[in-house]
């Protein structure tokens, strides 16, 4: 049987002292994101499977600047834990709020996802900002974010995003309309935005391509009940 490999073989492929591989296994905030990334690689090519050695996986969901029974976060949420329940992995709920004209580094992440031994990724729902992604990274934390409600226009493969189709999926919705025989369509929300504007530019070739000139009824409010009762 071959040699059981110790946090000291750890430590001298990674280069690092037994202190700092300690620190890395045991989710201890005090270590860099290339440091610990030095070390989960060394523990890889050494044949330790991290997982193994912390099996209760755990992924925290954030929803950022968002109520918490949003209707449209809330589905987020369940389908993201119908999956993990499904990989035997625990889904941990976060109401986080930040600013998003702060500097990255003046971010207080929570606690939680400063806890490697407690989350060891996270899910970025509600509204987010690129400060709060490079806070992430920076701290070595993997995560994905949907793309759809990200205040900045962040490059593509920047960060590992989701998206939906806005500009399509309005598009289609207003052509739907037409065919049930409506023609006064109007579009209800602030498209001071980016993802209200990139509906109502779908919305707006849809009408175009009717025949119809565009109406808009916005105004600008970020809560989406408000928006519809002033639009009404």
């Amino acid at each position: 049987m071959g040699k059981k490999v110790t946090f000291k073989d750890v430590a001298r492929n990674a280069g690092v002292s037994l202190a700092t591989v300690s620190r890395v296994f045991n989710g201890n905030t005090r270590v860099s994101g290339e440091i610990y990334e030095r070390v989960t690689k060394a523990a890889r090519d050494l044949g330790v499977d991290l997982q193994q050695e912390n099996p209760q996986a755990s992924v925290a969901f954030v929803l950022s600047n968002c109520e918490m029974l949003h209707a449209f976060h809330s589905r987020i949420f369940f389908g993201a834990h119908e999956y993990c329940r499904a990989h035997g992995a625990d889904l941990l709920f976060l109401s986080f709020y930040y600013s998003a004209i702060a500097p990255w580094n003046e971010l207080v992440l929570p606690k939680v996802l400063r806890r490697r031994d407690v989350a060891q990724a996270a899910i970025l729902a509600g509204t987010n900002s690129e400060n709060l992604l490079i806070a992430l990274r920076q701290a070595g934390i993997p995560f994905a974010t949907l793309g759809n409600n990200i205040l900045d226009d962040i490059p593509d493969a920047v960060y590992h995003t989701v998206c939906s189709d806005d500009v399509q999926g309005a598009h289609d919705m207003t052509c739907y309309l037409h065919a049930l025989g409506h023609n006064d369509i109007w579009f209800v929300g602030n498209v001071g935005v980016p993802w209200f504007a990139r509906c109502y530019a779908g919305y707006s070739r849809a009408m175009k391509e009717a025949g119809k000139v565009p109406r808009l009824s916005g105004f600008e409010s970020t809560n989406d009940r408000e928006t519809g009762y002033l639009g009404y």
